[in-house]
Order: C-alpha cells, then sequence, then structure tokens
C-alpha cells in the first residue's frame, strides 16, 4: 500500500465547549459512503473533534 495524503479535514468548535472543542460528536459514514469512499481510494481517521479524509 501506498503513502496517503491529506484531502480535507473537519473539525466542530463551538464556545460552547472547553476550550472551543466539541468531543462529543462521532463521524461515521453510511454503509454506502463507506463503500464510495472505498472506491475512490479514500480512507478515514476520526480526529478529537472531527474527520480527516486521506487520498
Amino acid at each position: 500500500m501506498g503513502s496517503y495524503f491529506p484531502l480535507f479535514s473537519i473539525a466542530v468548535e463551538h464556545q460552547f465547549f472547553l476550550n472551543g472543542v466539541c468531543i462529543k460528536l462521532d463521524f461515521i459514514p453510511t454503509a454506502q459512503s463507506a463503500m464510495m469512499l472505498q472506491r475512490a481510494g479514500l480512507l478515514t481517521r476520526n480526529t478529537r473533534n472531527g474527520i480527516r479524509v486521506f487520498l
């Protein structure tokens, strides 16, 4: 498997949360979305307050 490079990321922040970081959300692709991401050769990883997508 080759190297993956960051394509984009989503981070959720709001002043309601301590330090502005929302840690209560989980980004989980639907089964159809996960299949499309896999077909496109993309990889997802959850972060503390969002998700990152790699190409």
